[in-house]
């Protein structure tokens, strides 16, 4: 019996996603997922040049010990 709510569920849900709405909820999602992803990128980018810069200077400190 679960199956059959479960096949009604999918089958509504793709007739949704055909639909004008179902079209723009699709396409806003994939702007907001590419945003996202942009500033994901951004971040790491700013942590790996930041963490680069603290082991060279780290080297230098430690050059400069010894």
């Amino acid at each position: 019996m679960k199956w059959i709510i479960g096949l009604a569920a999918g089958a509504a849900a793709i007739y949704f996603l055909r639909t004008e709405k179902g079209k723009q909820l699709i396409e806003d999602v994939k702007k907001e997922t590419t945003s996202i992803g942009e500033s994901l990128y951004t971040l790491a980018e700013g942590l790996f040049r930041k963490g680069t810069s603290l082991a060279g200077k780290a080297v230098e400190r430690a050059n400069a010990i010894a």
